[in-house]
């Protein structure tokens, strides 16, 4: 399994490695889509299968039209999503709601998911990345110089005014 996953997250990246020498055309994201749907049903999906998808994926991202674009624009859920779904499984399954059926679990375990992210976003992740440009005044190198200057004061004031 760990083969395949590593395989999935090399397509990407080298995709996105190369992705100004990638032509993006219709002809080709169909043409993949098709790939994708014929090893799904006919198998060779890990071989041929992936790096079509990833191409598919990428060519769906420029084409589709400008709403789906504007997706995470504003509010970045996918992470807290990531985060909070597998726990939220686990609730579910805990107080035996797998017992209803594939569905309704899977419901339940989205909704609680989804109200856990839009939490986590809304208290947590936005917030922190609102910091993420902060920095501790004019650096450590500013200061560092600083703390240096007061100790050579200290140990010989008398070169340090005839410095000034």
């Amino acid at each position: 399994m760990v083969i395949r996953l590593v395989f999935v997250f090399l397509c990407g990246a080298t995709l996105a490695l190369y992705s100004d020498r990638v032509p993006f055309t219709h002809g080709f994201g169909i043409a993949f889509i098709v790939v994708v749907l014929l090893t799904l049903r006919e198998g060779g999906f890990h071989v041929f299968g992936v790096p079509a998808m990833t191409y598919a994926l990428a060519w769906l991202a420029v084409v589709l039209p400008q709403p789906f674009q504007a997706v995470g624009r504003k509010n970045d859920y996918s992470y807290a999503l990531y985060l909070w779904g597998w726990p939220m499984q686990q609730l579910a399954a805990f107080f035996g709601w797998h017992h209803w059926g594939y569905l309704p679990y899977t419901a339940v375990s989205l909704l609680m998911a989804f109200v856990c992210e839009w939490v986590s976003w809304h208290l947590i992740e936005k917030t922190a990345l609102t910091l993420k440009d902060w920095s501790p005044g004019r650096g450590v190198a500013y200061w560092s110089g600083t703390f240096q200057r007061s100790l050579n004061r200290r140990r010989n004031p008398a070169a340090v005014a005839a410095a000034d």
